[in-house]
């Protein structure tokens, strides 16, 4: 089951049994050679590229790191056989000032992001 796929139901998504995921793609993102917590990708037309031409080649996707903190966009090539040979293009940095030990970010809408903090056991929109 693959939600970001034409015509799938989102909302089966919480239904949907770990062994129906399959892996869509895989990306080496530029920057980032450890210390990568978590990530999330963003819906169509969200994120800091929005024109119609890049929607049609891929999408945003945020990462956050703690070595040192901070959150990522990046913008992935869309699926399929072009997507392999095309590399993630940073888009942009923020430094997560006062974060400790960022490990999840989850995408709340709006252009809002909320960091989970592992040691400090919070979560910081």
């Amino acid at each position: 089951f693959d939600p970001s796929q034409p015509g799938a139901d989102a909302a089966r998504a919480d239904a949907a049994p770990l062994a129906s995921f399959r892996l869509a793609s895989r990306h080496t993102l530029p920057g980032i050679a450890d210390d990568l917590s978590g990530a999330t990708c963003l819906p169509a037309g969200a994120g800091a590229v929005r024109s119609p031409a890049d929607l049609l080649r891929g999408r945003a996707c945020l990462v956050v790191r703690d070595g040192p903190p901070q959150l990522r966009e990046y913008f992935l090539p869309a699926y399929g056989p072009a997507a392999a040979q095309a590399a993630p293009v940073l888009v942009r940095t923020i430094d997560l000032e006062g974060a400790e030990d960022p490990e999840a970010v989850a995408w709340l809408g709006d252009g809002r992001v909320a960091v989970a903090e592992e040691r400090l056991a919070r979560v910081r929109p």
